[in-house]
């Protein structure tokens, strides 16, 4: 796993490049299967299946990012592309921003809380055990928890009562936590992800794929 010292190679991509290019990716997936699993809920029964997986599909993106950079920092910045991409729906008419401006807010959180964490443990197996993985996950909601109450959004999760906040707390971060660190010591391969993401790191389809993202995001947007 990751030691922390940079990539070789990582000079000749540009940062900022790849660092769109997996944070639109990451766009793309927020938007594609993120809405999947909201139509998958109404039919099948599991309460907090987005939860389940979405925040650990996040991480391997910004484990991605960081391992290619060597920079921790780098996982805070795909974090708030993949947001912005996720903000975009607030362009359209029939949404209202204050919609979109909490699951982009905890986009940006888990960004934050997983900088945090690379900076602490950088990934390695020996370090990032179950234990830093439920730490996170328990983490990113409580920040986000926290700037929902003091700043001018939607309250909705902190209306829907007391089991609500305990499961979105304490269950979802449960199995967050398992399949982080799990995937993590199974030695999931963010290094073979990084590598083709900077070889197609240019400008341009950095560009294209936040384009693709942003309208993805907007075409469930209109479905939903």
């Amino acid at each position: 796993m990751s030691n922390g010292t940079r990539d070789p190679g990582w000079q000749s991509s540009p940062a900022a490049s790849l660092i769109i290019l997996i944070g639109g990716s990451w766009g793309v997936v927020e938007a594609t299967l993120g809405y999947a699993l909201h139509l998958l809920r109404r039919v099948v029964a599991v309460p907090g299946l987005t939860g389940y997986l979405m925040f650990p599909i996040g991480v391997f993106f910004m484990l991605a990012a960081v391992r290619r950079t060597g920079k921790p920092v780098a996982a805070l910045l795909v974090a708030l592309v993949a947001a912005a991409v996720k903000l975009s729906s607030g362009f359209l008419p029939s949404v209202n921003w204050i919609f979109v401006t909490n699951p982009a807010l905890a986009i940006a959180t888990e960004g934050l809380l997983v900088f945090v964490a690379a900076l602490l443990f950088r990934f390695r197996r020996s370090a990032f055990t179950v234990v830093p993985a439920l730490i996170i996950s328990v983490g990113w909601r409580l920040v986000f928890l926290g700037l929902v109450l003091a700043l001018p959004v939607q309250k909705g999760i902190l209306m829907k009562g007391t089991p609500a906040l305990l499961s979105f707390l304490l269950v979802e971060s449960g199995v967050n936590g398992l399949l982080i660190a799990a995937a993590i010591w199974l030695g999931l391969d963010t290094q073979r992800m990084g590598m083709l993401a900077q070889k197609i790191a240019r400008p341009a389809m950095a560009v294209l794929v936040v384009a693709v993202a942003v309208g993805a995001q907007l075409v469930v947007s209109l479905l939903a």
